[in-house]
């Protein structure tokens, strides 16, 4: 069961980016703790942050 569905928009000029951006979703979800803070988060702000915040690679 889906717990979490990401919708990305973006224009055909940001094709590159918005690769980019589900290349980092994909990094930051496979952490044990991101299943849980996400479920947990209270508001919109607090799940636009536990992403931002997230560690992951860069590069």
């Amino acid at each position: 069961m889906a717990h979490i569905i990401y919708v990305l928009v973006c224009s055909a000029d940001e094709r590159i980016l918005h690769l980019k951006v589900l290349a980092a979703i994909a990094q930051i979800a496979q952490n044990p703790e991101f299943d849980k803070k996400w479920l947990e988060a209270s508001s919109k702000e607090e799940l636009k942050n536990i992403i931002l915040l997230a560690e992951r690679k860069r590069g």
